[in-house]
Formats: C-alpha cells, structure tokens, sequence
C-alpha cells in the first residue's frame, strides 16, 4: 500500500507545477528550467494505480522524456514496457490506443491535457499544422528497455 501511495505522489509531482511551489520557499541556488500543469481525469488516475499495482513487487525506473511532433507528424505505432503519464504542453495531440479488448481507441487531448496509457501498442498524431509538444513519464520495471515493438495497428 505504500509502494502504491509513493508510486502516485512520484507521478502527482511530475503532472503538477513542481517549480512553482519551489519558488515559494527561501531556496539557495535554485533555478526552475521549466514547469508544466495539466488537468487528468480522476478515471485515469485510478487505472494508472491498478496497471501499476503489478510493478509494486520490484524497483520501477522513471524515464521522462519532452518531446515535440511536427505539424501532421506521427509516432508510429509502438509499445512501451510500462505505464506512462503524458502532458501536452503545446498544441493537439490525437492518441490512439489499442484497448485490453483488442479494439481501438481514438481520444483528443489539448495544451493543458494529461492522460494516462498502458504500455499496449500506440500511436500519437498531431493533426494540426503547427508544432505539438508533450512531456511523458514512463514506469517501466527497472533496467528494462522503455519500448517494444508493437503489437499489429488498427
């Protein structure tokens, strides 16, 4: 159960506007590189406690990684060896994911939108023509590759 509350601080801290609770205290020294906020559904904060529930019995690696998608850019499908949490922090973001029934499913997500997804095969796709930027935060068991070759695409 501790494991389980760490886990959900460690990714609350990551979504939240760390930086500028920083600035708030007598630091010496510190500068803030960046800070993001986004708002998550609550039913993606549940899901994302019970994909990582398996990973509770060893150590789990964060991989955070900032990223931008061209203008009609794409991912390409592929997979992850865990769950991750994604913050768009410029432009759209369409996601498309395969669901544990097998089936796909296509969501929209905004500047200022976090989302939860598994590591089940993926694809993002800006379909705007300016430039989308996002930051993830991987959970993957550690010493664990951070993607795997995905599963066929919808």
């Amino acid at each position: 159960m501790a494991m389980k509350r760490g886990m959900l601080l460690a990714v609350l801290m990551v979504v939240s506007s760390v930086g500028a609770v920083m600035a708030t205290h007598n630091a010496v020294g510190l500068t803030t590189l960046a800070t993001w906020r986004g708002t998550m559904d609550r039913e993606d904060l549940r899901t994302f406690r019970n994909e990582l529930a398996p990973m509770s019995q060893g150590s789990t690696d964060l991989f955070v990684v900032r990223a931008s998608l061209a203008g009609g850019g794409t991912t390409a499908w592929h997979g992850h060896t865990g769950p991750s949490i994604v913050l768009v922090t410029e432009g759209t973001l369409e996601v498309t994911q395969v669901s544990a029934s097998g089936r796909c499913d296509t969501a929209t997500y905004r500047k200022g939108e976090a989302f939860f997804h598994t590591e089940r095969s993926h694809t993002f796709v800006n379909p705007s023509a300016t430039t989308a930027e996002f930051v993830v935060t991987y959970f993957v068991p550690a010493g664990s590759p951070v993607t795997h070759p995905p599963a066929p695409a919808c």
